[in-house]
This record gives C-alpha cells, sequence and structure tokens, in this order.
C-alpha cells in the first residue's frame, strides 16, 4: 500500500482524500440519523399510565404555596 502511495501525484493522494472525507461525512451523518430515529423509537415505546401522570393541582398550588412562604421567611427572619 504504501509503495502504491509513493508513486502517486499529490493531487491524485489529494482527489483520494476527499473522497474518503465525504464518505466519512456521509456515515456520520447516517449514524446520526439512526440514533435519533432510535431515540425517537425509544421514546415512542415509553408508557405512563394514567395514575402515574394525573396532576392533582390543588398539590401543586400547596406545594407552591408553602415554598413561596419559606422563601417569604427567609428574607425577612
Amino acid at each position: 500500500m504504501i509503495n502504491k502511495l509513493s508513486g502517486m501525484t499529490t493531487n491524485e493522494l489529494e482527489d483520494i482524500l476527499d473522497e474518503a472525507e465525504a464518505q466519512i461525512a456521509q456515515i456520520r451523518n447516517e449514524l446520526q440519523g439512526r440514533r435519533e430515529a432510535d431515540q425517537h423509537e425509544a421514546i415512542d415505546a415509553l408508557e405512563f399510565p394514567a395514575t402515574r401522570t394525573a396532576v392533582d393541582w390543588s398539590q401543586v398550588k400547596d406545594f407552591f404555596q408553602q415554598v413561596l412562604e419559606d422563601l417569604r421567611q427567609r428574607r425577612n427572619p
């Protein structure tokens, strides 16, 4: 292989390198696309039971009221 390369012109070597870099870029793009597709499939496969995703807004309100009360107490000891 080294003997073969040493017999090539600089332009030929640059052409080979340009082609190899272009192929590497294509491979990287393909891999990125596949990884993104895998992530989307994994997200789509997630199951969220209704009992775990239901929100009790009164509990959320109580939580934030407690947070605000704590913050006010820290500001005005």
